[in-house]
Parts: structure tokens; sequence; C-alpha cells
């Protein structure tokens, strides 16, 4: 691909080409493209994706999943401009996909693993947000800070959904399951792009990076909160209907 294409890519999603070249996993065999989506079980889609692009399940431990190097999944940046074109074209013959997620737990579920629990991703987020290093910032005050940083300029993982599946450009994906629905759409995305009827949903895999948000939205969220979430995703609870 061009450095022309590329910029064309990143301008038309407004999102930096080296965010979209990580994030969008492509089955070439199958022209299946999947829009990850941080903290939407993309451990568990990915993992699935590689097994069925390799012909039988892969032992890897959980974090190789997401070493684009080692996977068998392409990426964008090893295509040329007219697959591009055909790529992203109505005719081209691709499927997209994409997993979405109330963003309430979403981004409690970011908070949770990246500036609480996990020693390494700690030091690699808190700096992000003006934390100290041994900062152990308050739910709230992440939110403050987040909801003054502009969306194209946050890490992947607290990017509104809409602008990492490309909604916010007008792309529309083939099919949109929900984390909340995980099985039943998980199965049933197996089925329609993979022909796939075999029961395994592969949740377990990707229970690594589990923080267990849904149950503690109660424990973490008050009116500042709720506040501050609605207006930094108004768009995904908008796009994908999620309540206020």
């Amino acid at each position: 691909m061009t450095p022309e294409k590329q910029h064309e890519l990143a301008d038309r999603f407004d999102l930096a080409f080296g965010k979209m070249n990580y994030l969008l996993n492509i089955d070439e065999a199958r022209r299946i493209v999947y829009h990850e989506t941080p903290k939407v079980a993309c451990t568990s889609i990915k993992k699935y994706m590689i097994d069925q692009a390799s012909g039988a399940p892969v032992e890897m431990e959980p974090r190789k999943v997401h070493d684009r190097s080692a996977s068998p999944l392409r990426m964008l940046d090893s295509y040329s401009d007219a697959e591009i074109d055909a790529m992203f074209s109505p005719d081209g013959g691709y499927r997209h996909f994409c997993f979405v997620r109330d963003p309430y737990s979403r981004v409690l579920s970011a908070y949770l693993d990246k500036l609480m629990t996990n020693e390494w991703e700690r030091k690699r987020h808190l700096p992000m947000f003006g934390f100290k290093p041994d900062a152990r910032p308050q739910f709230v005050e992440f939110l403050r800070r987040l909801s003054r940083r502009p969306d194209r300029e946050r890490d992947i993982h607290y990017m509104t959904q809409a602008r990492l599946t490309g909604r916010l450009a007008g792309f529309e994906t083939s099919y949109i399951g929900h984390f909340e629905n995980f099985k039943h759409d998980f199965l049933k995305l197996k089925l329609e792009l993979f022909g796939d009827s075999e029961g395994e949903d592969y949740q377990q895999f990707g229970k690594h990076h589990s923080s267990g948000a849904d149950d503690k939205t109660a424990e973490y969220y008050g009116e500042e909160e709720r506040a501050l979430v609605r207006d930094i995703y108004a768009v995904d609870f908008a796009v994908y209907g999620y309540a206020l």
C-alpha cells in the first residue's frame, strides 16, 4: 500500500493509520474483516479467527493473540491500493463485522484493567492522563481527564466504538454483535460468516483480562460519573442504542 493510500484511509475514517492497521484483522481466504473494539471480547474473537485461518486450533497464550506479527490474520498494509479500494467497497466481496458494548461497562472495564489491576499496563496508561506512576486515581477523576482529551487522540481502549468501527465515517459493517448477548451473537456470527455451526463460544479463552465491570457499575457510578460517560460516549449511546 502506498503512503498516499494510507493517508487517504486515515482521513476517511479520521483515525491514525497505525491504529487502523492494528485494529483491522483480515481473514483473506474468507474475505472477512473484523473491526476490533478493545474491551469487547476482542481476545476471544481474534483467537477464533486465528484458529479458523490456521485450519485447526492453535496453542497460544492469550496475550499472543494480540501480537499481529505472529498472527495469520492479514493487516491493511499488506494490501495493494486496488485491493484496499475493493475491501471498503460495497461490491468488493468483503464482509465486515464488529462487536460493541454498553459504554458504561466498557469504560469501567478499561479503567479497572489498565489503571488499577495490571501493573505493567498501569505504568503505560497512567502517564496518558497526567497521573504519577504510583497513582491510584478515582474513577471520577479518570473520567474528568478522559473527557478533556479529543476522541481521535485517545488510546484505543478509550476511543468511541463508533470511531473504531468506522461508523463515524459513515461506514456500515455487515454484522454487529453485542457483548451483553455475546454467546448468542457470536454463535450467529460463526454460522453466518464462517459457516461454522459448532457451539464453542471462546469466552473462557479471553477471561484473563476480565475485570467483572458489569457487576461493579453500582459501586463505581454516581451522578457525575454517569453524566461524564454520557457526554464522552454520546455517539455510542446514539448509534448503538444503549440506554442513557
